[in-house]
């Protein structure tokens, strides 16, 4: 397994390069956006997953008050995890056939993939800088006092350095439950199933929850909004749902009559 991501080295560095470009971007333009509009924003996502899976993998598939600047730089991030869903899958079929039809063990992946984007981050680093108003001259200290915050060592720093230790394991857990489904359904199948759970997300956000600003309060334009989005999935997913459904129906209608 590690042999065969080894072959890969230039797809997996890509692969990490992608998503550390989509977290300087994402991190950027989220620091200027309510927390309730992020999920919303992070669906654009399958919007460029479908034109990369076209492009590169050759696919055929089924048919608030923001600043909108900050709003277009978020949703502009959406293409490198977009790309990155795509690179993965791509990897995870050339890697199948060399094994011979064995699947590639996806810790192999998720540590390959981590280590690539934290080289880019810190690559990134001199750009993000100055975008944040830190020149490069204070980055030193700015990264000590970072690693002061994370450790709790620092004052304000609430909830260090067990929250963001929190924050890591569950990253960790979510990116072997998506490479898993990204590897099993495909990188759209992926992005379809991380919508259906984007109005909890949203509900989530308005709770008065310890460490999270406050948010505006949700107005009917968002649940509209996510009342479509939820039927578009049921829809999407309706040939696959509706046959089994109809079945159970019929065995109760049949079983009660008996």
């Amino acid at each position: 397994m590690i042999g065969v991501a080894g072959s890969k080295k230039k797809l997996l560095f890509l692969i990490g390069g992608v998503e550390a470009v989509s977290s300087v971007l994402g991190f950027y333009g989220a620091s200027q956006l309510p927390g309730v509009v992020l999920p919303l924003l992070g669906q654009t996502v399958l919007f460029w997953q479908v034109f990369f899976a076209l492009t590169l993998l050759k696919k055929r598939l089924s048919t608030v008050q923001v600043n909108l600047m900050f709003a277009a730089i978020y949703c502009a991030s959406m293409i490198f995890p977009a790309l990155d869903s795509i690179l993965k899958e791509r990897l995870f079929r050339e890697a199948k056939e060399t094994l011979k039809g064995k699947d590639l063990d996806l810790f192999v992946v998720n540590s390959f993939g981590s280590l690539a984007q934290s080289a880019c981050i810190l690559l990134l680093l001199p750009l993000l800088a100055p975008l944040r108003g830190i020149p490069l001259s204070g980055l030193p200290g700015y990264l000590a006092e970072g690693w002061s915050v994370f450790w709790g060592l620092a004052g304000g720093a609430t909830g260090a350095p067990m929250l963001p230790l929190l924050y890591i394991g569950a990253n960790l857990a979510f990116n072997i439950a998506a490479l898993n489904l990204v590897r099993s359904a495909g990188n759209v199948i992926t992005s379809l199933v991380m919508a259906s759970i984007v109005p909890f997300t949203i509900y989530a956000f308005t709770f008065d929850l310890p460490f999270l600003p406050l948010n505006p309060p949700l107005g009917l334009p968002f649940l509209l909004g996510t009342v479509v989005m939820v039927a578009g999935l049921a829809l999407y997913n309706g040939p696959q749902w509706i046959g089994p459904v109809r079945g159970m129906i019929s065995n109760w209608l049949n079983t009660e009559e008996a």
